[in-house]
């Protein structure tokens, strides 16, 4: 009886062998961590001080898509910090990362400013922020 349990989970694991289920390249093969990664830009006025922000706008310039990170913390609306993109959207983005424009409006002086940041997803485990400000300062 053993014999023939182990037979069949033998017979189980190499169906589930795939000539077309192969790893990319440059895919990870680890194991990945818990780790939710996000990514923020933090909006400050000329003393430093965290500002609030409109009309923040994140757009994939490869695919014209708009990214929404769904799964950052609220940091609240007055601290300045936006979440950019986080794992939640991690199938968004390409292994080589793609160029995400990042579009905000100061709440009280309505200046604009637009940045560019670079983003990797693809197959590997977490997004990662490959280029790009960590900080806008508005006039």
């Amino acid at each position: 009886m053993t014999k023939r349990i182990f037979f069949l989970l033998l017979i189980a694991a190499f169906s589930a062998c795939n000539k077309n289920n192969r790893i990319k390249p440059g895919c990870s093969t680890g194991i990945c961590t818990d780790l939710f990664a996000t990514i923020n830009i933090h909006y400050v006025d000329h003393t430093g001080a965290g500002i609030g922000v409109k009309n923040f706008i994140v757009k994939n310039l490869r695919t014209g898509l708009p990214v929404k990170a769904g799964g950052g913390f609220d940091y609240g609306a007055s601290s300045g910090i936006r979440s950019v993109a986080d794992d939640g959207n991690l199938n968004e983005f390409s292994l080589e990362g793609d160029e995400v424009q990042v579009s905000a409006t100061d709440s009280l002086t309505n200046q604009t400013i637009v940045s560019t940041l670079k983003i990797s997803g693809g197959c590997t485990c977490h997004i990662e922020k490959l280029s790009g400000p960590d900080t806008v300062k508005f006039d």
